[in-house]
């Protein structure tokens, strides 16, 4: 009886929607600086390899950047996958216009083979800087730098 309760348990766990994570959201630059490209980086897991990133969309909306990210199930139902996490990365480049305070956020939208998923969605706030500053630069300088 026992291990039959055990078997039940196992096969329930195996049968319930797996859902992928995000794990991590960073800015490369931490503090960049405005009219320069900055990496926005995103690490998660997915919950076998039978899911896989199937598409991503960036929006900006004021000063929030949207990173959406889309994960779904590709393998046919009748495939078994084995229950083994796989971690993805992915990046996207952006330039923010103007300095101040910025919001990035990314969603995770999971789509099952059955069951509907809850989107997963991590976020953060970086700090714009103004244009670098430019160091006064005489002729003489600039001959004697590029000679």
């Amino acid at each position: 009886m026992k291990r039959a309760i055990g078997v039940l348990a196992a096969v329930g766990l195996l049968a319930a929607p797996a859902v992928a994570g995000l794990t991590s959201l960073s800015v490369d630059p931490a503090a960049p600086v405005a009219g320069d490209a900055a990496v926005i980086a995103v690490t998660g897991w997915l919950p076998d390899p039978c899911w896989a990133l199937v598409n991503e969309d960036v929006k900006l909306l004021e000063r929030t950047v949207v990173l959406e990210l889309w994960s779904a199930h590709v393998a046919p139902p009748e495939v078994g996958c084995i229950a083994v996490i796989v971690p993805f990365a992915t990046e996207v480049r952006h330039v923010f216009a103007e300095p101040g305070a910025w919001t990035i956020r990314v969603v995770e939208h999971p789509r099952g083979p059955v069951t509907p998923l809850p989107d997963i969605v991590l976020e953060t706030t970086v700090t714009v800087s103004g244009s670098a500053p430019v160091g006064h630069l005489t002729w003489g300088t600039f001959k004697a730098t590029y000679r």
